[in-house]
């Protein structure tokens, strides 16, 4: 009877052994009474092969579950490297286009005879710019219209010397050795310059399709660095010749389906080497009275 209730005491007290909570003495009373009981020795034994039983399998429960994430960890990482290589192509892309365009652009601009005409609408009020440029001559012409009243600008230069003819209204001006410019090509070439300026910056913001204008196959870039358009007008679209790297024409405002009245839009038409010596003639200077 005294044994079966060692027997009682000592099973109670074997969790806390296994798990080495009891005193020093109280170990020594399990293991003095193990050796002399077959009973206690088999349900020490059945309890640590539980304990692991138990063990093993919440390892084994560990190891499936961090299979199953490392697993999923690859899978996001094979993820995020797919979107970043598309990102690159899709920046690289935009980047490997507008330096072609900008190299094409740049043969294009050391053309020495060239016609541009350039219609400028913005709302009530239109231009007209048309250049005729040849070995180092250059005649240029702008027709203002603003709300019915019309204006004549005739810039003639000669290898550098430039005179302006002014016409409206109140009569006709001359402007011997005049600094003003009107040559389209500078207007152009704002547009590249914002490009290189901000080329890391467009590359990744700037949006670009291939598109038809004018019966011209181009590159439509918007969202871009720019100050070719005013101020005011937030959004901007170009449309850009794949062939000549020139602008075609330049969308202010509102770049969508529904345009409003005060967008500016600008269209460009080119001739190359078409220019004869009789389209660039320098007005009659006794018809203007000279600005001194």
């Amino acid at each position: 009877m005294e044994k079966k209730r060692d027997c009682k005491i000592v099973q109670d007290l074997l969790p806390n052994y296994i798990e080495n909570l009891t005193n020093e003495e109280t170990k020594n009373y399990i293991e003095e009474h193990i050796k002399n009981c077959g009973e206690c020795t088999k349900v020490l034994k059945s309890m640590n092969e539980n304990i692991q039983t138990n063990i093993d399998r919440a390892n084994k429960k560990e190891i499936n579950y961090m299979k199953k994430f490392n697993t999923k960890l690859k899978i996001l990482k094979i993820i995020i490297l797919i979107i970043i290589a598309i990102v690159l192509i899709i920046i690289g892309r935009k980047a490997i286009i507008m330096s072609n365009l900008s190299k094409k652009y740049e043969g294009n601009r050391n053309i020495k005879n060239y016609h541009i005409k350039t219609y400028i609408y913005s709302g009530t009020n239109s231009q007209v710019i048309d250049t005729y440029c040849k070995d180092g001559k250059s005649l240029t012409t702008l027709i203002s219209l603003n709300n019915e009243k019309s204006s004549k600008i005739v810039e003639y230069s000669d290898n550098g010397k430039t005179n302006t003819y002014m016409e409206s209204n109140n009569g006709k001006t001359a402007f011997l050795n005049s600094k003003t410019n009107l040559k389209i090509f500078n207007n152009s070439n704002s547009i590249y310059e914002n490009m290189k300026q901000h080329f890391v910056k467009n590359s990744i913001l700037a949006s670009i399709r291939s598109v038809k204008c004018n019966g011209v196959d181009c590159y439509y870039i918007s969202n871009f660095q720019n100050n070719i358009i005013p101020n005011g007008q937030g959004d901007y679209g170009i449309y850009i010749d794949k062939e000549t790297g020139l602008p075609i024409r330049i969308l202010g405002g509102t770049v969508g389906s529904s345009r409003e009245i005060n967008d500016t839009i600008i269209d460009y038409y080119y001739e190359f080497n078409t220019v004869q010596d009789e389209d660039i003639q320098e007005p009659n200077i006794e018809e203007y009275m000279i600005n001194k």
